[in-house]
């Protein structure tokens, strides 16, 4: 009696963790599928900057820039927020299947360097304030974005100047 509840025990175990696989197996596919496209639409979005921005700069072209820069960026938001909600599931299966005593010996991080100046990072990816292809993202979306409103004000420097000019002449 005794050898057949160990023997369910055991086999429910095997069941939970072979469900617990399926699961993180899914889960990373997703996440790899989420990471492909945000760096699809990072693509075609860099593409569509380089049409805008190439041959003669014109108000109309920096306008489009700054309205097509806005729901991309959402997109990309939005992935991330699913990114971030999917990793979180990964982890917590993670966390739950492999604890500090099941690591492997030599579990460490490998040595990161850029320009010869070593990145220093966490074993956790979701607590690290380190480097990232959200701050890159960010960084790249901001800047287009920031750049296109520069220009645009740029360029209605003159349009404005000169209704400055023609509403005070009119009230002489």
């Amino acid at each position: 009696m005794e050898d057949q509840k160990e023997l369910r025990s055991t086999h429910i175990l095997t069941m939970h963790k072979q469900e617990l696989l399926v699961k993180y197996s899914a889960l990373q596919n997703y996440i790899n599928a989420i990471v492909t496209f945000r760096f699809t639409v990072l693509g075609f979005y860099l593409a569509t900057v380089g049409l805008l921005l190439g041959g003669t700069p014109s108000l109309e072209k920096y306008t489009l820039l700054a309205f097509i820069t806005i729901p991309l960026y959402i997109i990309e938001l939005r992935n991330r927020f699913l990114k971030d909600k999917l990793g979180g599931q990964a982890a917590r299966i993670e966390k739950y299947w492999m604890n500090e005593k099941e690591k492997p010996s030599g579990y460490e991080l490998d040595k990161t360097y850029a320009f010869n100046i070593r990145l220093f990072s966490s074993n956790n990816d979701h607590e690290d304030p380190g480097i990232t292809h959200t701050r890159a993202l960010d960084c790249i979306y901001g800047v287009i974005f920031l750049y296109s409103l520069a220009r645009m004000v740029i360029l209605l420097i003159p349009t404005i100047m000169w209704l400055f000019f023609a509403f005070s002449r009119m009230h002489r």
